[in-house]
């Protein structure tokens, strides 16, 4: 199996197709920052470390005109390196809200319900 883009999804899928029997492929659009371990500091992603447009751990994406901003762009990180946009946002992981979640709810016929999601969550946070 060959799994294109090395983010959190990806590796994921990459795992769940691992096998004994079974090889899998993971390509990356990114550097191999394994080189430069002191350029992935969680608590730097967001002072001075990956996230800016030029840097080569990021796509340097913007956002089209935005009306109510006279029109700006924003800048929108998202990660080009092994763990996608969670190694350049700091690797923070901030919980829906019960309210949030009971919209997906609403979405998805009950497929992500708040019970099951929160306890998957509490065992993400700990």
């Amino acid at each position: 199996h060959i799994v294109v883009g090395g983010g959190q999804s990806g590796l994921v899928v990459a795992r769940r197709l691992l096998s004994p029997t079974t090889r899998v492929l993971v390509i990356e659009a990114g550097p191999d920052w394994a080189a430069h371990p002191n350029d992935i500091i969680p608590g730097m992603a967001w002072y001075g470390g990956l996230a800016y447009p030029d840097s080569p751990y990021d796509w340097g994406y913007y956002t089209v005109p935005q009306p109510h901003l006279k029109n700006r762009q924003i800048y929108w990180p998202r990660g080009k390196l092994l763990g996608g946009s969670s190694a350049v946002n700091g690797l923070y992981l901030v919980r829906s809200s019960r309210e949030e979640q009971e919209a997906w709810e609403a979405l998805w016929d009950g497929v992500w319900d708040w019970e099951g999601v929160h306890e998957w969550m509490k065992k993400v946070c700990v």
